[in-house]
């Protein structure tokens, strides 16, 4: 390739140029053809040092011009050639363009050139000649910046816009001479591989080619056969993709036996899966072929990484805003938990809020036998998951079975909310679950939150159970299996009604941290085991520990109590019940319980151990009173041991602990009997104790029935007494002295009761 034409302006030519004149410069056979009709440098003011001129247009030339970012002092060498005092430079190339221009060349410091120091003395287009330099020798540059430039401060662009010199000409030449070589050579290669190829071809025997056909080989492997798409698919390892169900049940699985379907990869199974192709109306698991659509002779299956149905694809759309809002989800839900219970399997709801015009019930009575495996319900948390049913239904109901026995069943819920209104019926219902599993679960607006019959074994995490008439019940059922175990580990009980939670018939009830209050404010009712805080009924099955209730947070319930265990004379149990750690606090003035642990007894015996709570106000508004002790036992009619611990911190001494009914201290190997004492009379029902009598002021002579030879007694008012002391004892009677508190003790009547021992 040879450069024909370039347009230039000489400086310096060897005759003088005339417009339209051609010149051979000795460029290597390069012909210049030169455009203007002379060359001629424009009339400039003088420099006295230089002897340069001054103007915007054209600048008198530099002798050099930079090729890469140059310290702007001391006499170095640039572009092959050392720089002499006094000469000018094109400086171009700084990092930083503001420093562009033409300076004089010192020992020392540079100075911007007297012809471009001022911002008068550059615009947009001004040109500059080199003279000299390995590169830049006789080339040209303009200013391409755009007006208006202010020297030093305007990032100032020079670009080359005219080229004489004659060695970068030969290397421009030289580089379009090889580029031309290279593309030759590709081309020949090109024509040599397409000759192979063609060469290679004619050798495979291929047939005509025919549209919409694939190559197979023959068998004889003498050559190749065109085929349709159909009929490859039985050499291919590779499952087709089919963008329907429709498509997929179309399939002849003699050949295809796995799909590509809806981001999952099905597999055809040839066993009678007609009740699952039932079950799964939206084919969301399980399409019958298009030859059997009853699945009794096969059916596609969805290739499941996980075991969970994703209410989703069952066609439950998420859209709801609220309770009686958005697409009525019951029958996708429905067969959700129906296609579970066929195979076993989890269901999974994603986030959104999903609406129920009907109660939803899972039947889990009959899966896969219900042994070893653990199905669970869960969402994406109660802040993602909601479900709300609609008003005066009921919510989600799960239900195992006795039959063959409740050991082999097992369930866990996490991480949704049910939501309800107008508090009417119970949000999730557990019935003949051996071992419940719940985490992370909120009811709201039902008449009961969580409701659990024939249940074993529980342990409910971070449950949520607000706003609803009673948060929580546990109770046997059809099948009278009591709760066996409930733990319940930071839940959140607050502004139910009538009632946190109401438990009966347990072995053990633990409650260990969370929160309980707001509860009893609406409707306490008139029944006394059914308002305030917790109520256990008849704890202790089998002579376990009862009631646990540790580091829990009670505040302003309102009705009876925050803590109540109570023990029905026909149907109680011995146990021991632990009060430890916990904080009560009321607050209202008109609002609140009235005792904080109320214990009432019954025929077997019981032991009451607290301590480490604090009990208090956290408001001036609510005011104590002896009528509401802190700590109250009531109502019994055999052995209560109360054990009260160290660290109870007891905010009024007006309304500490109350022990206004019969109780004792246990005496290992003795049976007991109780007393009691109003100032001297003896109580009525008394077995042990023939008479009680006042000697002095403090001193009290009991007289006991035959056999009985052990005493101990205490206050009943402890604010006032210190100590009991023991001041005689013989055969038949007991005298003692009640001591006041204060630095010296003083005997005081007051009412006392009292127990006795004898051998076994």
């Amino acid at each position: 390739m040879a450069i024909t034409t370039i347009i230039a302006k000489a400086i310096n030519a060897p005759t003088p140029l005339k417009r339209g004149s051609c010149q051979n410069l000795g460029l290597g056979g390069v012909t210049l053809f030169f455009a203007m009709e002379s060359i001629k440098m424009a009339t400039t003011s003088v420099d006295q040092v230089t002897g340069y001129g001054e103007t915007v247009a054209y600048k008198a030339p530099c002798r050099l011009a930079t090729t890469a970012n140059i310290a702007l002092s001391g006499l170095q060498t640039i572009d092959g050639v050392v720089v002499a005092a006094n000469d000018r430079v094109l400086v171009k190339d700084q990092p930083d363009a503001r420093y562009h221009g033409i300076y004089i060349a010192s020992s020392g410091l540079w100075s911007r050139a007297r012809d471009f120091d001022s911002n008068r003395d550059i615009s947009s287009g001004t040109q500059i000649f080199v003279t000299a330099g390995a590169l830049n020798a006789r080339s040209g540059w303009s200013i391409t910046t755009t007006n208006p430039i202010i020297v030093g401060t305007t990032d100032i662009v020079i670009e080359q816009s005219e080229l004489v010199n004659a060695a970068q000409l030969e290397a421009l030449a030289a580089s379009a001479t090889a580029a031309a070589d290279t593309a030759g050579a590709a081309e020949t290669a090109a024509e040599a591989a397409r000759d192979d190829a063609i060469a290679a071809a004619a050798s495979l025997n291929l047939p005509t080619i025919v549209a919409d056909t694939m190559l197979v080989a023959k068998p004889d492997a003498t050559g190749y056969l065109a085929k349709a798409k159909a009929d490859v698919r039985d050499f291919l390892d590779t499952a087709p993709y089919v963008a329907t169900n429709t498509a997929l049940a179309a399939l002849d699985q003699t050949k295809d036996t796995r799909a590509q379907f809806d981001g999952s990869l099905w597999t055809f199974s040839s066993s009678n899966l007609s009740s699952l192709v039932t079950v799964d109306t939206r084919k969301a698991y399980y399409v019958a072929p298009a030859t059997d659509t009853t699945g009794a002779s096969g059916a596609w299956v969805r290739n499941r990484r996980n075991l969970d149905i994703e209410v989703e694809l069952l066609g439950a759309v998420a859209d709801s805003t609220g309770v009686g809002t958005g697409t009525n989800n019951a029958t996708a839900i429905s067969a959700a938990f129906t296609l579970a219970k066929f195979i076993g399997m989890n269901v999974v709801f994603g986030p959104g809020a999903f609406r129920s015009s009907t109660a939803i019930t899972y039947d889990k009575s009959a899966i896969n036998g219900d042994t070893g495996f653990v199905p669970s319900i869960r969402g994406q948390g109660a802040a993602l998951t909601r479900l709300y049913f609609d008003a005066g239904v009921d919510g989600l109901s799960v239900v195992g079975s006795a039959t063959g026995g409740i050991l082999g069943s097992f369930l866990s819920i996490s991480d949704m909310d049910l939501v309800s209104s107008g508090k009417t019926k119970s949000g999730l219902s557990v019935d003949k679950i051996a071992f419940l599993s719940l985490h992370r679960v909120r009811c709201t607006g039902w008449s009961v939150g969580l409701k659990m019959t024939d249940t074993i074994s529980s342990i409910l995490e971070q449950p949520f159970l607000n706003g609803n008439i009673t948060g929580l019940t546990a109770s046997p059922g059809t099948a009278s299996i009591p709760p066996n175990a409930i733990t319940m580990l930071q839940p959140w009980l607050s502004g139910n009604d009538r009632i946190g939670a109401k438990i009966t018939n347990p072995a053990t009830f633990a409650i260990r941290g969370g929160s309980v209050e707001g509860n009893g404010k609406v409707t306490a009712g008139a029944d006394p085991n059914n308002s305030g805080g917790i109520s256990i009924i008849n704890p202790g099955m089998g002579g376990n520990v009862g009631v646990v209730s540790d580091g829990v947070y009670y505040e302003d319930n309102a009705g009876l109590t925050d803590i109540l265990i109570f023990n029905d004379a026909a149907a109680d149990f011995p146990c021991s019940h632990s009060i430890t750690g916990n904080s009560f606090t009321r607050l209202s003035a008109t609002s609140f319980t009235t005792y904080n642990i109320y214990l009432i007894g019954g025929d077997a015996a019981q032991t009451l151990h607290w301590s480490g709570n604090g009990f208090g106000k956290l408001s001036s508004a609510y005011v104590e009173s002896s009528a509401r002790p802190y700590v109250f036992c009531d109502d019994v009619n055999n052995v209560i041991t109360l054990d009260e611990g160290a660290g109870n911190n007891y905010a009024a001494a007006v309304a500490k602990p109350d022990f206004s009914s019969r109780y004792t201290f246990g005496q290992k190997n003795m049976a007991q009997a109780l007393g009691y004492s109003f100032a001297g009379a003896l109580s009525t029902g008394s077995t042990n104790v023939a008479s009680v009598a006042k000697l002095s002021t403090g001193r009290y002579k009991i007289t006991l029935k035959r056999g009985w030879v052990g005493f101990k007694a205490i206050s009943v008012s402890p604010t006032l007494l210190r100590a009991v002391n023991v001041f005689t004892f013989d055969d038949t009677s007991i005298t003692i002295d009640l001591y006041t508190i204060g630095t010296t003790p003083a005997v005081a009547d007051a009412d006392f009761g009292f127990a006795v021992f004898r051998p076994m």
